[in-house]
């Protein structure tokens, strides 16, 4: 399955670059991560783990867990909004 959206950045790759590959400042930058642990730093290398948990409470929405191409629009909907942050971020410097 593949996701795909796209958002128009008023600034330079180069400064867009720099918000995404912020990855500890990337906690305040997108909304949708709520936690950056960086586990380990070894010179110019960083070990990066990232966690995601979900939990289906009631019966349905197990049920509903099992045919994930049903999510498929919230997804996207997440991912444009984590664009969004990061075009918000660059654009703001």
């Amino acid at each position: 399955m593949k996701i795909q959206v796209k958002i128009s950045i008023s600034d330079t790759k180069e400064n867009v670059w720099k918000v995404i590959t912020d990855i500890e400042g990337s906690v305040n930058t997108i909304k949708g991560i709520e936690k950056i642990e960086i586990l380990e730093k070894d010179g110019d290398a960083t070990d990066l783990t990232m966690s995601f948990n979900g939990e289906f409470v009631t019966f349905k929405a197990k049920l509903m867990s099992i045919m994930g191409i049903l999510f498929l629009s919230a997804t996207k909907k997440a991912l444009k909004e984590d664009l969004n942050d990061i075009k918000i971020a660059v654009e703001a410097n």
